[in-house]
């Protein structure tokens, strides 16, 4: 990915090594490469959540665990913990 990066500055984009924009860019083109690749991984795991679950078998399932396991998820998610 970062050998990508660098040829797409480098030499396609032609930016001259040593300066901050030079610097910057692969930087910002793998993390944004990886922010959408996570970001396609949760939309897409989302997707099978609410296409194999509907909403009546989400909730019988949250209805029979104990309340004290279901809230520690909970408390990761909002930063309690």
């Amino acid at each position: 990915m970062k050998e990508i990066a660098l040829y797409v500055v480098y030499d396609l984009i032609h930016l001259t090594r040593g300066t901050g924009i030079a610097d910057a860019t692969p930087f910002f083109i793998c993390s944004m490469v990886t922010i959408s690749l996570l970001l396609a991984v949760i939309i897409f795991a989302g997707s099978l959540y609410r296409r194999y679950f509907s909403q009546g078998c989400a909730k019988d399932f949250h209805m029979h665990k104990k309340m004290f396991i279901d809230n520690i998820p909970a408390a990761f998610l909002c930063g309690g913990v």
